[in-house]
């Protein structure tokens, strides 16, 4: 990999514009081989059967979408309750999305990775 030198400023820009190169590539890659979008992966990351997602916010976001790609990939199972288990916000919708099968292998490496970096 490159030796980053953020000693001078000209350097700092030709670095960003390296990250965002690797980022696109990477995006496009995941696309391709995991079948979903990168963003989904922080998704994957927090996935836990104890984990309640707002369902209003998610929708109101689009972010529901990301949980969508991994739920049709069969990364996650997704469920959605009418409140939470303590008995508080009855009212309210939330998603609960669990990694499932390969999605907790996939899970397992986001977590490594994000812990490695």
């Amino acid at each position: 990999m490159f030796q980053e030198n953020t000693d001078e400023p000209k350097n700092a820009v030709v670095w960003s514009l390296v990250r965002c190169f690797y980022i696109r590539c990477l995006c496009g890659r995941a696309e391709g081989v995991l079948g979903i979008l990168l963003n989904a992966l922080r998704y994957l990351a927090g996935a836990s059967p104890n984990s309640y997602l707002l369902l209003s916010e998610l929708e109101r976001s689009d972010e529901v979408n990301y949980i969508r790609g991994l739920e049709k990939k069969n990364y996650v199972k997704v469920q959605t309750v009418q409140g939470l288990p303590d008995g508080m916000q009855k009212s309210t919708k939330f998603l609960r999305v669990i990694p499932v099968g390969d999605g907790l292998e996939l899970q397992r490496c986001v977590v490594d990775l994000k812990h490695n970096i």
